[in-house]
């Protein structure tokens, strides 16, 4: 199917720009650490398990935000195995008063590894080579926002790193705005557009719910680690499925 090119731009970054799985697993093991008071702190990917590795992959596109990683290791220490969107936020809700603490662990590890070794912190972090370009494209035309739960100088940090320069003033990350929505109502009212006129793309379904319902035009994602169930769940809510290729249409 060919998709007519929208007039704007507003897209998830982990998960749709980026794979950030590794950069997190090492960020949240060690606020795990400080929260266990523990010291089994790791830096680099080759101190976990294949095992490890996989699981945290496999439960990541349940995580709804940083603070959300307390899921993972609360039921890893308890010998619990997520099977499915649905309980892991039965167990997010039952912990949801800790969150708020677990995000700021998890944000305060992020910058403690990106400031003790910038280089392993961006090559922790691998990028989808079609989103590089598609983004290379749209952001001279300044057609391209960033909604994301990451923090915006990371954001930035990291396109540089593929040679895009994002202005600050078009990242929306989670200190400059309450959620997902409320970013997209803010760039509506300063670029003087109409909601159905921006495409918004996440990986994660739940975000997408509220844009779809306010009559945004929102996309799942279906790359990366994005797989059935997702898809799925999206369609069943009429949200529709955003492939690779595309992207080749929106140019």
């Amino acid at each position: 199917m060919t998709l007519a090119p929208p007039n704007l731009f507003v897209l998830d970054f982990d998960g749709v720009i980026c794979d950030s799985t590794i950069e997190c697993l090492i960020s949240s093991w060690n606020a795990w650490q400080v929260w266990e008071e523990s010291d089994d702190y790791r830096s680099e990917a080759s101190q976990f398990t294949d095992r490890e590795v996989m699981e945290f992959a496999r439960i990541r596109p349940f995580v709804r935000g940083a603070g959300e990683y307390l899921v993972v290791y609360e039921t890893w220490d308890k010998g619990v195995r997520i099977a499915s969107r649905t309980e892991f936020e039965s167990h997010a809700d039952r912990l949801s008063a800790s969150a708020h603490h677990f995000r700021a662990l998890v944000l305060e590890q992020r910058q403690l590894f990106r400031s003790r070794d910038l280089q392993a912190w961006v090559e922790s972090h691998s990028f989808f080579s079609e989103l590089i370009d598609f983004l290379k494209r749209m952001v001279p035309q300044e057609r391209l926002y960033i909604a994301s739960l990451k923090d915006a100088l990371s954001i930035k940090i990291l396109l540089e790193s593929r040679d895009i320069s994002m202005p600050l003033g078009k990242i929306f990350d989670f200190e400059r705005t309450e959620s997902k929505i409320a970013a997209l109502q803010e760039i509506c009212a300063i670029e003087q557009r109409s909601a159905e006129s921006i495409a918004y793309v996440d990986d994660n379904p739940t975000h997408l719910i509220s844009p779809h319902q306010s009559g945004f035009s929102a996309y799942q994602s279906a790359w990366g680690a994005v797989g059935a169930e997702e898809i799925r769940w999206s369609l069943d809510k009429g949200i529709r499925t955003l492939h690779l290729w595309q992207l080749q249409d929106w140019t």
